[in-house]
């Protein structure tokens, strides 16, 4: 009887994985969910996962925020989306519907708020906001173990 080979790495980018969310506080662990068990069939490190789910945490949640105050009538949607551009390169791109840009802070020690976009910074490679239709979209850029 042979072993099996050990698990490998995907090398050959992937598709991608997008959801779609009702901008509600509930919305935020499922993406968070999807986000790790998406990199995870990906074959990225644990780590790696955990980062990214972060900063899927921290972009959904302003969504969720931002968004569902826009128009308190309905309960609008964000998106979720996952790419997988390069085999070690990982791009989070959140739509919401409001069209107000998210600022970054730099929190004080003692303020309760403010250290989402804070900690997307300091986790992505790079990050940004662009306007879209019907809304915005908030990106980052992870690299694979950079973590």
């Amino acid at each position: 009887m042979t072993a099996a080979p050990p698990a490998r790495r995907r090398t050959q980018v992937c598709p991608g994985y997008s959801i779609g969310l009702a901008c509600w506080a509930s919305s935020v662990p499922l993406a968070r969910m999807a986000a790790r068990t998406t990199l995870r069939c990906w074959g990225l490190p644990k780590e790696t996962a955990e980062g990214v789910a972060l900063v899927v945490t921290e972009l959904v949640s302003n969504a969720v925020r931002h968004a569902s105050l826009a128009n308190l009538e309905s309960p609008e949607r964000c998106h979720l989306m996952l790419e997988l551009t390069t085999p070690d390169t990982i791009r989070v791109t959140v739509y919401d519907s409001s069209p107000r840009r998210p600022v970054l802070r730099h929190p004080g020690d003692d303020d309760t708020s403010g250290r989402g976009l804070y900690l997307v910074a300091a986790l992505a490679a790079n990050w940004g906001v662009r306007p879209v239709t019907d809304g915005k979209a908030v990106w980052a850029v992870l690299k694979a173990g950079q973590q």
